[in-house]
């Protein structure tokens, strides 16, 4: 419980920064990693600067291709459990991985 704990402190701070500098963020770990949870507790923030909120990278690319773009002109937010399709990203971003899940 500690490591998962510590994991979810990091990553906490880690998003604080990165939404303080309007950067886009993919958050990338297994069902029951924390992603949601920390989402939840930044959502305010998440509100306040519009970010898009997309739960894997094929909604994300889904919604630029219905809206006709080939790059996100809104600042988003990605919740993905495989990182292996992250090389179909083109826009920048900043990547944390939360690969503990919470213990039962």
């Amino acid at each position: 419980m500690d490591e998962f704990n510590k994991q979810y402190q990091d990553a906490l701070s880690k998003i604080i920064i990165a939404l303080a500098n309007d950067k886009n963020v993919i958050i990338c770990g297994p069902g029951k990693s924390g992603k949601t949870r920390l989402q939840h507790d930044v959502r305010t923030i998440l509100d306040k600067k519009n970010y898009d909120v997309f739960y894997g990278v094929p909604e994300y690319n889904y919604s630029k291709k219905i809206n006709g773009q080939t790059y996100s002109t809104n600042k988003f937010w990605i919740e993905e459990t495989k990182k292996e399709i992250l090389g179909s990203m083109y826009d920048e971003y900043d990547y944390i991985e939360v690969p503990l899940v919470y213990p039962n």
